[in-house]
């Protein structure tokens, strides 16, 4: 029987379903995943930081038009310590994130197939799946970077698009294991057809997340977080992230959602069905 695709709704109330269902699980995996971070990103200094608001001061002030490019360009050039920490605190970031990804990624997937998750099999898939993530990630994030970073509207198109067709590589290196530009080239694969749809429903989760974001961000402020002791600190960093891991859980669920329209010709054409899986079609036949 033929089951439409479903709508973002309908995708996003599978995701809270499985988000709660599994919440032992993802706060495991998101303190694994980012404590590391919040420990480096604590001790970078803290002119970089003072810098990088600086920074963000000033790319608001451009982007609402009180400045112009030659103007703009003149004033950040003062500030390399903004792009220390853009740079580092990222880098540090984009290094854990994988982790996270291969975990709820495991978790979705063992939701659709109507298993039983366990903490060694998520730590299991996480661990296998790290190297394969960061080699990935580094390869889609430097130039995408480089394209955003110039601030000219062509290449920023140009990343957009780029960006929107490689949307599920993450997903596909965590089920399935493939990795670089094969990763990419599944991603354009399952996406072909209906990027305007993707770039829509990518926009409206972005919208949603950086909602979520903001309302933390006052919540921090409301609280005052960042004068409270290193304890208080990490549990709001923890807590912040397991929140937006919610919207990792969605980019799953659409992940699958998406892959089961392709699943014999991707999976065959590039041997990613398992052993098991094979033997068990071949005593079916």
């Amino acid at each position: 029987m033929f089951i439409p695709e479903k709508n973002i709704f309908n995708i996003s109330k599978l995701a809270a379903t499985i988000y709660f269902k599994n919440l032992k699980y993802i706060v495991a995996i998101v303190a694994i995943s980012f404590l590391p971070v919040f420990l480096l990103t604590t001790f970078l200094p803290q002119g970089y930081l003072s810098d990088f608001n600086s920074f963000l001061e000033i790319l608001t002030m451009y982007v609402v038009g009180q400045i112009n490019i030659l103007d703009f360009n003149a004033m950040i050039a003062s500030y390399q310590g903004a792009f220390m920490f853009i740079y580092l605190s990222l880098g540090i970031e984009l290094l854990f994130f994988p982790v996270s990804v291969a975990g709820i990624t495991y978790l979705v997937y063992m939701h659709i197939k109507k298993s039983k998750p366990s903490f060694d099999g998520m730590f299991t898939a996480s661990v296998a799946r790290f190297l394969k993530l960061a080699f990935t990630t580094a390869l889609v994030v430097i130039p995408l970077g480089l394209l955003f970073l110039s601030f000219n509207m062509f290449f920023i198109i140009v990343g957009v698009y780029f960006g929107i067709t490689i949307i599920f590589y993450q997903h596909i290196v965590a089920d399935m294991g493939r990795f670089g530009s094969t990763a990419l080239s599944l991603s354009r694969f399952i996406v072909r057809g209906r990027f305007f749809k993707t770039l829509l429903r990518f926009g409206l989760l972005v919208f949603f997340y950086i909602a979520a974001s903001w309302m933390l961000d006052i919540l921090s402020i409301f609280l005052n977080i960042s004068n409270m002791n290193i304890i208080i600190r990490i549990i709001y960093f923890l807590f912040r992230h397991i929140v937006l891991a919610y919207f990792s859980v969605v980019f799953a669920c659409w992940y699958f959602d998406i892959k089961r329209f392709y699943i014999l010709p991707v999976e065959r054409v590039f041997n990613f069905l398992s052993k098991n899986d094979i033997n068990k079609e071949n005593k079916g036949d």
